[in-house]
């Protein structure tokens, strides 16, 4: 009968060394394989250089961006991109792949910012 429990006991302890190694095996692959595509860095490129132009910008600017490497990252992904600013939390976010994306504060407090998409061109507009 203690046989049986010492047994048991090793098992469960296998059973779980082996699940939380595949666990922080596949967390590494995702890594490894979002860092290689080029899409986190660009996603936080994209979100600072954005961040910096709201910051530099005076009121009444209007600010045009092209974001066709946001929309080929996010093609070669198989997801939509996405660029969003808050104006409320002041933060600017981008998603070129899989995953949370980058988000990224800016410092200005806005009164009022608009902005827009033009999927056509590629283009994100921003009035501040």
């Amino acid at each position: 009968m203690l046989l049986n429990k010492k047994g048991e006991r090793l098992i469960t302890g296998t059973v779980i060394f082996v699940i939380l190694n595949l666990t922080v095996i596949i967390v590494l692959i995702v890594a490894v394989s979002r860092s290689g595509s080029g899409a986190s860095l660009s996603e936080e490129a994209y979100a600072k250089q954005i961040a910096l132009l709201i910051d530099a910008a005076k009121p009444g600017t209007t600010l045009n961006i092209d974001i066709t490497e946001i929309y080929l990252l996010a093609r070669d992904n198989n997801i939509n991109p996405n660029v969003f600013i808050s104006c409320e939390t002041n933060e600017v976010y981008v998603r070129a792949a899989p995953g949370q994306g980058y988000r990224f504060n800016f410092f200005t407090e806005l009164k009022q910012c608009d902005f827009t998409i033009d999927n056509a061109k590629r283009r994100l507009t921003i009035r501040i």
